[in-house]
């Protein structure tokens, strides 16, 4: 990824939010400059000063003053096109989904029940469940104690190093959630219960489009968070949504409930 794209998106993406980003956590971008490719491209044909700015650091990225006349051009483009830019990224109201989640798991041993009736169709195993459980449990630990207490954070300044511990957490809890945890048997067998079943909100969610593109975002490692870690960006090839932070955190928290229960019926507990 070359500097000229990487600066492309990390303004535009976040600028949609009205936020400015943290470029400690971007990761994985190639695909989410696809999804602005064209949008960019058609922009520039109309701002020769900008097409200007965008020649010179294709030219010489490294360059700090074309690098500072390239933001100077795509803030001013933010500024004032900013309903443009917002077109660009959808919001993912996953609260949609975490309410009818958290009042489930709320019921947990009668979720736990609901579950053993479909123990059969489960496909994972209790060592991968261990795994990921253990993933999580180590992000939950890490967003509790200070930074300072990592030494590879401890020289570090104080916001850049918070900024890591948080983008940390993020990823091992999203990739614990919706890659380790994930159970196709389950998910299967969710698809075959009426509307009126106690699982029905997991099974409504995990057969969305929403959990699809999710998952395959954070299996690409296609995400980035804003600055202050209010909302997560994320990017499926031409799909891209931007979610609250604490909504997601909250999905994630409801996933390892539900995989905790089959863990619990898989080893006997």
């Amino acid at each position: 990824m070359d500097a000229m794209l990487l600066s492309i998106l990390t303004m535009v993406a976040p600028a949609a939010l009205n936020v400015a980003t943290n470029r400690v956590v971007e990761v994985s971008v190639e695909k989410a400059f696809d999804a602005i490719t064209n949008w960019f491209a058609n922009v520039i044909r109309k701002r020769p000063e900008l097409y200007k700015a965008v020649e010179q650091m294709k030219n010489n990225p490294q360059n700090p003053v074309a690098q500072a006349e390239f933001e100077k051009q795509v803030l001013k483009l933010l500024d004032e096109d900013r309903d443009q830019v917002r077109q660009l990224l959808k919001f993912a109201y996953l609260s949609d989904y975490t309410g009818p989640m958290r009042r489930v798991t709320e019921k947990f041993d009668d979720m736990k029940r609901a579950l053993a009736s479909l123990g059969d169709s489960s496909s994972t195993t209790e060592g991968r469940l261990h795994q990921a459980a253990s993933l999580y449990a180590l992000a939950s630990d890490v967003e509790r104690l200070d930074h300072r207490v990592f030494p590879l954070l401890t020289p570090l300044e104080t916001t850049v190093a918070r900024g890591m511990r948080a983008a940390a957490v993020i990823l091992m809890k999203a990739y614990a959630a919706f890659i380790l945890m994930r159970d196709k048997g389950i998910e299967t067998a969710l698809a075959e219960l009426p509307d009126d079943h106690l699982l029905r909100p997991f099974r409504d969610f995990f057969h969305s489009g929403t959990a699809q593109h999710l998952r395959n975002a954070i299996g690409a490692g296609s995400f980035v968070a804003t600055k202050y870690f209010d909302h997560l960006v994320f990017f499926d090839e031409d799909w891209q949504a931007y979610a609250d932070t604490s909504d997601f955190l909250e999905l994630c928290d409801s996933i390892r409930l539900f995989y905790s229960a089959i863990y619990l019926n898989l080893t006997g507990q």
